[in-house]
């Protein structure tokens, strides 16, 4: 691909504290979905149309992780989390905005992340967000949709749907369901998704060890994390974690 890429300060990093926040950015309308699955095998997630890659001068603690689909098997805390959830249903459907999603997020951003940039917009200006982020895609994309028995939205899962592969993109829930540990919920019906889709990768984005936020990542298993060496499995939570060496460069290859 023919691309302009940019170096960008992102500002504060949002996982470890005093670290700035570095990226390579390129914007791609359209992406081959196969070559966009060999770019997050590089270190490049997306947000809406844009591609980012961390490019951090003096860190590297952001790990690309995806679980093997066919061989996941939930832990006990995870099975605890499947049965508080029993009763509600998960279907898949093109993003489309509707009122009931964007005052899910809505809720959930002013719940989980308070006083961050997106919670002290106008509120017309957060939905165009919302639609930017949620509803726009350069990649086969679809939403998981959580709901309880009387057909109310309790949770939203953003997930791109490529050739070997599903990967995580983001997901919202309602903030009063928090006993559900609906994100732990989400995650695990992705993995069954792949599974089911004779996928065998889920990705999860980056696992950044040390921080409270992205810890969770780690609780599934098997899973392989990219090191220096490439992909490396990790059958259990006390394997090595193969970190990457610092880089700066930008790899599109």
């Amino acid at each position: 691909m023919n691309v302009q890429i940019f170096t960008q300060h992102a500002g504060t990093c949002p996982y470890l504290p005093r670290r700035q926040w570095h990226i390579h950015r390129f914007e791609a309308p359209s992406i081959p979905e196969g070559y966009y699955e060999q770019l997050i095998s590089r270190g490049w997630r997306r947000n809406s149309t844009i591609l980012y890659q961390n490019c951090c001068p003096t860190c590297a603690r952001c790990i690309p992780l995806r679980v093997s689909s066919p061989d996941y098997r939930p832990s006990k805390s995870q099975r605890r989390v499947i049965r508080r959830n029993t009763d509600l249903s998960v279907s898949i459907r093109r993003p489309e905005y509707r009122d009931e999603h964007f005052d899910l997020y809505w809720r959930y951003q002013q719940n989980r992340h308070p006083g961050d940039y997106q919670t002290s917009l106008p509120l017309s200006e957060e939905e165009q967000a919302f639609k930017e982020f949620f509803c726009t895609s350069n990649i086969d994309t679809i939403w998981m949709e959580y709901r309880n028995p009387q057909g109310r939205l309790l949770g939203l899962g953003l997930v791109d749907l490529l050739p070997r592969s599903l990967s995580s993109v983001y997901f919202i829930f309602e903030p009063q369901e928090g006993r559900r540990s609906l994100g732990t919920f989400s995650i695990i019906s992705e993995i069954l998704t792949a599974r089911n889709l004779e996928k065998p990768w889920h990705h999860l984005g980056f696992w950044v060890p040390g921080s409270p936020k992205m810890e969770y990542k780690a609780e599934f298993l098997p899973h392989q994390v990219l090191g220096p060496g490439g992909w490396q499995w990790r059958h259990k939570k006390t394997d090595p974690v193969p970190l990457p060496r610092i880089r700066n460069e930008v790899s599109l290859q």
